[in-house]
């Protein structure tokens, strides 16, 4: 059986190469996407890693902008406020303004709670929450504190956080309260209200050490005007820590539209393309946007990959598409076999060669023709096939070429 894959391969002297990292001369990282999951560019100029937290960073105040969320499930129904209200103070305790706080007045209820979700994995070891200056005995005077790594294996068959009581304090009397945490990965935060009485919160502050579990960095779409094909593409990186314990996958799409969450103009994302080597970029074309995206991911609080720089060809497409077939499907093997190549173009920008790519060797040319008008036969046998010349073909043509070979071996590949 024989199978017959066609593609065109991109012009670079027409074409274009981006770099984008990797120091002077280059597209810098900070300018080049579309949307970032704590990345870090400033500790390594040049380089992308996930962001490493101090012991006095503050992750709380950045839940929102990354994604993550304060939420409750029955503090609405409690204080009888809207959703607006409700999401708003809610958020006034990972603000950063201490003249706003999450406050409950007048209300003798018990068992209110208060659900954080960072955004992400971070190593945590410690948690704080306290009453606004002058509102000091508003304090929550009991409290319980859950945790949950947000891996796989910390959910329920539902798929929602199963938490892990931390600790639980029934009769608390320090305003300020700080808990000291062993470090690990947290994603979601639980706080429930053991005791009745007035209370709120000014700010929950968290804190630790160590890099993101996750983090992503995905392009900017890159318009090229014109429907493009998609040439080498390569990238450099390293770690730090463990190795095995941290990597990165980079991956890419195309579409025909300026919108990528537009699912039918675009393709999924590319299976990752291996570091340090020069791969064939897998979208498909020819399309007129394209864009890669970054991937992190680390078992270990203290280690982390990192992205040097990114190096990817994109030419003018030279045609719309390229269709092509070859018979007969089955042959003897080690037996002379007459094929034909057929190869149809549409709505080509012009070309004048085909390199048929194939380990089954070409004993003769026997014929070439376009669309159904024989041309004189111009050929180069190559170490990997063999080459075909002929006058510019343009617009929509239909190339046969009918040679002979010998396949050596089950399932031989002709490629265009």
């Amino acid at each position: 059986l024989f199978f017959l894959s066609t593609g065109l391969a991109p012009i670079k002297a027409h074409g274009e190469t981006i770099i984008v990292g990797g120091g002077p001369g280059t597209s810098a990282w900070d300018g080049q996407y579309s949307e970032i999951s704590v990345i870090d560019f400033a500790t390594n100029p040049g380089q992308i890693q996930p962001i490493q937290n101090n012991p006095e960073d503050n992750i709380a105040l950045k839940i929102l902008e990354r994604g993550g969320k304060v939420t409750s499930p029955n503090a609405r129904i409690v204080l009888e406020i809207s959703d607006a209200a409700s999401i708003l103070l809610l958020n006034h305790m990972v603000s950063g303004d201490t003249t706003k706080a999450f406050e409950i007045r007048g209300i003798i209820a018990v068992g209110i709670i208060i659900d954080i979700d960072l955004g992400q994995r971070f190593a945590v070891n410690r948690l704080k929450f306290f009453p606004r200056t002058g509102f000091e005995d508003f304090f929550l005077k009991g409290y319980e504190i859950s945790l949950n790594d947000g891996s796989e294996e910390q959910r329920t068959l539902a798929g929602t956080p199963d938490f892990r009581l931390f600790k639980a304090v029934e009769r608390n009397t320090n305003p300020v309260v700080e808990e000291n945490i062993p470090l690990q990965f947290v994603r979601f935060i639980k706080i429930k209200q053991l005791v009745r009485g007035e209370w709120e919160i000014d700010e929950i502050e968290i804190f630790g050490e160590g890099f993101a579990s996750e983090a992503s960095y995905t392009s900017k779409v890159f318009d090229q005007g014109q429907p493009a094909v998609f040439g080498g593409i390569t990238w450099s990186g390293g770690n730090i820590g463990e190795p095995t314990k941290a990597g990165v996958t980079l991956s890419t799409r195309s579409g025909t539209s300026p919108d990528p969450s537009d699912s039918l103009a675009w393709s999924t994302w590319s299976p990752p393309y291996p570091r340090g080597v020069l791969s064939d970029i897998e979208s498909p074309v020819p399309r007129q946007f394209f864009q890669f995206r970054f991937l992190f991911k680390s078992d270990d609080i203290f280690s982390a990959a990192t992205v040097d720089s990114l190096e990817f060809e994109i030419s003018p497409a030279l045609a719309d598409s390229v269709k092509g077939e070859i018979q007969p499907q089955n042959a003897f093997i080690g037996q002379a076999t007459t094929f034909t190549y057929t190869l149809r173009s549409f709505n080509s920008k012009g070309f004048d060669r085909l390199h048929i790519n194939t380990l089954a060797p070409v004993d003769v040319v026997r014929s070439v023709a376009i669309d159904g008008t024989d041309i004189p036969v111009d050929f180069v046998n190559v170490a990997d096939g063999v080459q075909i010349s002929f006058p510019r073909i343009m617009g929509n043509s239909t190339l046969k070429v009918v040679f002979d070979s010998i396949a050596l071996q089950y399932n031989t590949v002709f490629s265009g």
